[in-house]
């Protein structure tokens, strides 16, 4: 009697967790003819680079072989869509903590030396300072190439840009067959000319907040204190340089002309007030070089930008000696501005290539898939500032950051525009 109540409960819940997973299945195909039906017609030109057959087969297929994936797996074929559209600016929004339940506990950042490891987990501090070689014997070149097919890019600056944040999670190593087993996964790393290969073993998400990280020990250099402020200035009355950090393209002013009531507008500066102080610094002493330092600038409203790339262009003093430092994150409007400083103000482009292109689709809008609710992203312009159509923009001069100056609280592309 007891084996038959027993029977009779696992049937029970068997049957519970396949109505529980039918039903989220449904609410999956509900949403994927949603997107189906109404990305085409919000976005400005969906099939520029994929076909509308081509489009409509892959939901088609992705809705039939929904019962078989769980929710990363139907993430991550999104993904896959999302890159076959070929627009940056066009994906499914979702957090890596609230979708993926596990990581390896490490950061890797890019150098000039390649990809270093610049924190760990306490277990495994010995890599740190080390260079990231392989993963279970993949190169970084083919794991980069594998990640190309689940991040929406244009150029190789944005693999280049978003590879330290994706291998740290095993579930999308193994979608891309790079591992099979996330706790059976060996990373090859190289330290002071040798080679160390460290088994790493993932660890729950759940989990991040209760372990110990080892840090590398470097100096911050003059640029962490304006990590966090949208624009700012310095001026080094020494090398007669003035230094302008534009890290957002958004201020008081642009919340002004376009509210947003999820932003505090008492928390916005004024590009005004601190751009007005940086020129008549600029035009009371004796400046010779200005440098605008975009780097780190996603972009935002590109008309703060090309108004003062005008002004620094009729600064006689300042001819010739103008320079855009970009990088991986230099974005949307932030490219619009290098483009400014380059014709109003025959700016030198210093850097590393931008995740962003010239010419781009944008002014970015969104809409939520109904029954899973993530939101969709969309462009609703083309932006076309160039006669021919290259990937990126790359610098007139190409400056990565070294490991050493890193560490010793130099920034290499500084070093350089002040030594020349």
């Amino acid at each position: 009697m007891k084996q038959k109540i027993l029977i009779t409960l696992f049937t029970l819940l068997i049957t519970v967790i396949s109505f529980t997973n039918s039903l989220e299945n449904e609410k999956w195909i509900e949403d994927l003819n949603y997107l189906k039906t109404e990305l085409p017609k919000l976005h400005k030109n969906l099939f520029y680079k994929i076909s509308e057959k081509e489009f409509n087969s892959y939901i088609d297929e992705l809705s039939s072989n929904i019962n078989k994936m769980n929710n990363k797996d139907v993430l991550l074929s999104l993904d896959i869509l999302f890159t076959k559209i070929g627009d940056a600016h066009t994906g499914i929004s979702y957090s890596y903590s609230n979708e993926f339940d596990s990581f390896y506990p490490f950061d890797i950042m890019e150098f000039e030396e390649g990809f270093i490891v610049v924190d760990s987990s306490k277990e495994y501090e010995d890599i740190i300072g080390s260079k990231l070689i392989a993963i279970n014997g993949f190169s970084i070149d083919y794991i980069k190439n594998q990640l190309s097919k689940i991040i929406p890019h244009e150029n190789e600056a944005a693999l280049i840009k978003a590879l330290p944040q994706n291998i740290i999670f095993p579930d999308k190593l193994k979608y891309l067959n790079i591992i099979e087993n996330k706790d059976k996964t060996f990373f090859l790393f190289e330290k002071n000319g040798e080679l160390i290969l460290k088994k790493i073993l993932s660890e729950k998400i759940s989990n991040r907040k209760n372990i110990q990280y080892s840090i590398i020990k470097y100096k911050p250099n003059f640029l962490n204190k304006y990590n966090n402020s949208f624009f700012d200035y310095i001026y080094f009355e020494d090398s007669k340089i003035m230094y302008f950090v534009y890290n957002q393209c958004y201020s008081v002013e642009v919340y002004d002309k376009y509210p947003d009531p999820r932003i505090n507008r008492e928390q916005l500066p004024s590009f005004e007030k601190i751009v007005g102080n940086m020129l008549d610094i600029i035009q009371e002493n004796d400046v010779e070089k200005f440098v605008i330092d975009m780097r780190n600038n996603p972009g935002g409203s590109s008309s703060m930008g090309t108004n003062l790339a005008k002004i620094i262009g009729d600064f006689d003093k300042l001819k010739d000696n103008v320079y855009v430092v970009i990088g991986r994150r230099t974005f949307s409007s932030a490219i619009i501005n290098t483009l400014d400083f380059k014709k109003y103000a025959n700016a030198k482009i210093i850097g590393v290539a931008t995740s962003g292109k010239p010419n781009h689709f944008g002014e970015i809008k969104s809409f939520e898939l109904p029954n899973t609710k993530y939101k969709i992203f969309y462009s609703t312009k083309y932006f076309k500032f160039l006669n021919d159509d290259p990937d990126s923009i790359y610098p007139d001069i190409e400056i990565k950051m070294s490991l050493n100056d890193f560490l010793n609280g130099e920034d290499t592309i500084f070093k350089f525009i002040k030594n020349n």
